[in-house]
């Protein structure tokens, strides 16, 4: 084996990385390609190479699903195999754009999808993802995940605590509030979701900042006005509270689609009784998590 090649299988090894097929199959088309003399053959070949590397993909995602279903055993089962299929489709695209193409990169990718929210690469509330995904003239692809997967560790260890300890609390406190019946007016109403959510998870407000905290608040609202077009306190301030939970692209989380589903089935008369019924699925939701969770202590 060459010095270089070994040099970087042993990198490789941290997450147990190997070139996915995709990548694979590239090489093996620009090697065939400068043997070929006949156009016709060359022709046949590429759509043979085509299928090859559709082939190559198929077993490749079909390897992230089951990974994700063993890395989130609960979550999976809450969707169907097509959505989750789609789901790790949409997570390959998302890391191929930040540079992300071999096996380990990619499913740190898509664990953090699950574990940060399937829009964490963009949300105010992980601003230092995004330095690190943005680094690429700096560091290549390794070396980023290498960054990222130690600034989740750490993370990860003040938000969540051992045993997940301080978000359990999280949501208990949520549901507590949730039962004694939470009332939003318009009235200073971003200040009202910021003092919640240091209520509800005081680390994880400390850990963002109270700007981007804001800036999750604001643009959880406008999503609100303008994509949906609710109008009550209530509308807006469930948007908030979810994109602080799940992530800021909850509604559109490919590993979360009964949000969007619930969303699509919109009354033109009536835009608020979506998120009417996207509070209720919510709370189910959140019950059903501690419920899980009381069972397995």
């Amino acid at each position: 084996m060459p010095q270089e090649h070994h040099r970087e299988s042993r990198t490789l090894s941290a997450y147990g990385l190997i070139r996915w097929p995709g990548r694979v199959i590239s090489v093996f088309r620009y090697e065939w390609y400068h043997s070929v003399q006949s156009v016709s053959s060359m022709i046949v070949s590429h759509a043979l190479i085509r299928a090859l590397e559709q082939d190559a993909l198929r077993r490749f995602v079909q390897e992230m699903v089951v990974h994700c279903q063993e890395f989130s055993p609960r979550l999976c089962k809450t969707v169907t195999v097509e959505e989750l299929q789609a789901a790790v489709r949409q997570g390959l695209e998302r890391a191929e754009s930040h540079g992300f193409t071999q096996r380990g990169p990619t499913r740190l990718y898509l664990d953090l999808m699950i574990v940060l929210g399937g829009g964490f690469d963009t949300d105010p509330q992980f601003p230092w993802a995004q330095q690190i995904l943005s680094s690429v003239a700096s560091q290549n692809q390794m070396q980023r995940a290498d960054a990222l997967h130690a600034r989740v560790g750490e993370y990860l260890a003040r938000i969540d605590g051992e045993y997940n300890s301080y978000t359990k609390t999280a949501l208990r406190t949520l549901q507590r509030l949730c039962n004694q019946g939470l009332d939003f007016r318009d009235e200073q109403l971003d200040l009202n979701l910021r003092l919640l959510m240091e209520q509800v998870h005081p680390r994880k407000v400390a850990e963002s900042g109270t700007p981007m905290v804001s800036r999750l608040i604001a643009e959880s609202r406008l999503k609100a006005s303008e994509r949906y077009q609710f109008r009550s306190a209530r509308a807006m301030a469930l948007m908030a509270v979810l994109a602080f939970a799940f992530g800021h692209d909850f509604d559109s989380d490919p590993f979360l689609p009964w949000i969007a589903r619930t969303l699509k089935r919109a009354d033109a008369g009536n835009p608020d009784a979506a998120a009417v019924r996207l509070e209720s699925r919510a709370r189910t939701w959140l019950d059903a998590v501690l419920q899980n969770w009381d069972g397995t202590n």
